[in-house]
């Protein structure tokens, strides 16, 4: 029961096994895979820790009410929303703050920086919608498959799913079958690829 209510509540919240198991200090997503299949018992201390996680709480993870309740908002920080990243043909990322989110405060320890950005384009539907607002980790890499921020050319952004092949391909692959993915070969007359940060959350638009 508690397994698949935290498989419910993550795929709620656009979180693959992956992020969970980096979020609840787990090596991979084996444990989790095990947790939500039912064959590894959780103790009741990370019950809470996977409630915090998945903004909800103990008593809706165990199944005991129907109501999704946010936590003690002291757990969380505000970082602020810096405009929009197209999801579509890359262009100008525009860097305006536009609002603040609130993120869990476990995932700016040890000094890792959070940032967000508001989503304009089509190019990611089904999983990121125009109008979405994306939370991604500050990093200069992030590995194959992983949903990620990226930079060309040191001033066009752009939102896609990083594929990578050897030797040096490295593809942006929109999820929309309309749009064409953007190769990159490293061929030294392409213009460079910058990889801004991982995405690790998506806020859909009421």
């Amino acid at each position: 029961m508690i397994g698949e209510k935290i498989k419910e509540r993550r795929l709620e919240l656009h979180m693959t096994q992956e992020d969970l198991a980096e979020r609840m200090g787990y090596k991979g997503k084996s444990s989790i895979n095990k947790i939500e299949k039912g064959t590894q018992d959780i103790p009741l201390s990370k019950v809470e820790e996977f409630a915090r996680v998945l903004h909800t709480t103990p008593a809706a993870l165990m199944g005991w009410d129907d109501t999704v309740t946010p936590v003690d908002l002291s757990d969380y920080v505000s970082i602020p929303v810096y405009g929009r990243i197209p999801a579509g043909n890359p262009r100008q990322a525009q860097e305006y703050i536009e609002g603040q989110v609130q993120v869990p405060r476990s995932w700016t320890l040890h000094g890792q920086e959070i940032a967000a950005l508001h989503v304009a384009g089509e190019s990611m539907l089904p999983l990121i919608q125009d109008g979405d607002t994306i939370v991604y980790r500050v990093q200069p890499d992030v590995e194959s498959g992983s949903i990620a921020v990226c930079r060309i050319d040191g001033y066009d952004a752009t939102v896609k799913k990083v594929l990578k092949q050897e030797p040096h391909t490295i593809i942006l692959q929109p999820l929309n079958p309309k749009f064409q993915p953007i190769i990159f070969t490293g061929d030294a007359s392409e213009e460079p690829l910058e990889i801004v940060g991982r995405v690790i959350e998506v806020r859909h638009e009421l």
